[in-house]
């Protein structure tokens, strides 16, 4: 290996070291690429709070779309591994 490239390696670690990358960042694989106004490891709280109501709403969906498929709650909420009044909760935002 050339001089040139174990530099270029040591740059690119250099580099990444204020990176969130090593971290597990979910959201971008580097933070010059990241989409957020700001860092989820500078507002956990925010972000959380974010992740929370996209969940909830992937999952109302969920429940929207079994149910207009003709399935009773009670099977939805085996399906989707949650009681009745959840299931009957989603159902409600939509």
């Amino acid at each position: 290996m050339s001089t040139a490239t174990r530099r270029n390696k040591a740059l690119n670690r250099r580099d990444r070291a204020d990176c969130h990358d090593y971290c597990g960042c979910s959201v971008a694989g580097c933070c010059f690429q990241c989409p957020l106004a700001v860092c989820k490891f500078d507002d956990i709280d925010a972000f959380q709070a974010e992740e929370y109501r996209l969940r909830q709403l992937r999952l109302s969906a969920r429940a929207s779309t079994l149910r207009s498929q003709g399935h009773h709650p009670r099977s939805i909420a085996i399906h989707m591994g949650t009681t009745e009044r959840t299931v009957y909760r989603y159902l409600a935002q939509e």
